[in-house]
């Protein structure tokens, strides 16, 4: 699956249309049940080699390494089956050493995206929304140690900085968040609260003219500034019926804040600023700096981390450091 979660390795094939998604043969796991078909590609055509909901065994993997196959093909039809499959099984996924690091990377991302576009559907009831928050709360609980591993980390990052629209940055800010938190924060479910705000951060953009977004902040005139610094606070009030926590509410709010207070919409200064959420202002700005906008390209790592370094008084400096230390571990800075 690609990093924008469009299919890859569409054919047809030999016995009619039949469009594909591509996945790597290690997330067959022996003793689990897919309920979805699984092709082998041989000379141009699609070659049935499971059937829906037939068990996947060791003899499955092992005739699949025994043919140098990498990857597989499910049906697009069966999409949100293997969505479902991949969601279930993350955690077995993710703790499994065997499966290369980009493939555990592709799972994770593949889950995390459709759950969190799933999430930001427009008006949902407050209890779908609520379910589904719970899904992404389990996806964190199995991703502690994945998310500590800097060469794991390397491909996660490298899949969810592909996209440049809202679900992609979102999903960025919350995994930058995450490393950035777990550095020195041990308790679990602070961790995930500040997952969570990041995860849902600019959900406030979403019902903001998309017009404001496309030209840079300094070109804005006066309304459409306001109309921008708005979008913190309307990110608090649609997010009212999740019954958020207050760790989870400071990351939505404060995440435009600055350590010298000039910052929006509360303007106040690091010094009475959630350490969590600071954490969520510093990556949401590393994020958006290296993803491209209508108005200027995509920075590089090296380029957005001097840009935060030169704004004086944007961020705290020993957060920083730790940003920069867990992007040169995983060799991303």
């Amino acid at each position: 699956m690609s990093a924008s979660g469009t299919p890859t390795g569409e054919r047809n094939a030999g016995s009619g249309p039949l469009t594909m998604q591509a996945i790597p043969a290690t997330l067959l796991l022996p003793g689990t049940e897919g309920h979805f078909e699984i092709y082998l590609l041989r000379n141009g055509e699609y070659v049935l080699y499971t059937s829906r909901g037939e068990r996947f065994t060791a003899a499955h993997r092992d005739r699949l390494v025994e043919q140098n196959v990498v990857q597989v093909y499910v049906p697009l039809r069966h999409k949100a089956d293997l969505e479902n499959y991949l969601r279930l099984n993350l955690g077995r996924v993710l703790h499994d050493q065997a499966i290369p690091a980009r493939d555990r990377a592709q799972a994770w991302q593949s889950v995390a995206e459709s759950v969190t576009r799933a999430l930001f559907e427009e008006q949902l009831p407050p209890a779908v929304a609520s379910k589904r928050l719970d899904r992404m709360l389990h996806i964190l609980d199995d991703s502690r140690d994945f998310f500590d591993n800097p060469g794991t980390l390397r491909e996660l990052a490298l899949l969810v900085a592909k996209g440049h629209d809202l679900l992609h940055h979102s999903l960025g800010t919350m995994v930058f968040s995450t490393c950035v938190l777990q550095s020195f924060e041990h308790d679990r479910a602070l961790v995930n609260s500040c997952a969570i705000g990041a995860l849902l951060h600019d959900v406030g953009k979403t019902r903001l003219p998309g017009a404001i977004f496309e030209v840079a902040e300094k070109d804005l005139i006066d309304r459409e500034r306001r109309l921008l610094e708005s979008h913190p606070g309307l990110g608090t009030a649609l997010t009212a019926s999740l019954n958020l926590n207050a760790t989870s509410v400071h990351c939505i709010l404060f995440h435009h804040e600055r350590e010298d207070g000039a910052g929006f919409p509360s303007h106040l200064p690091g010094g009475v600023l959630p350490e969590h959420a600071k954490v969520v202002a510093l990556c949401n700005r590393y994020d958006g700096l290296t993803r491209a906008k209508p108005y200027r390209g995509a920075r590089s790592p090296f380029e957005s981390l001097k840009a935060i370094k030169d704004d004086a008084g944007s961020v705290e400096p020993n957060l920083f450091r730790r940003l920069v230390q867990i992007l040169s571990d995983a060799k991303l800075a």
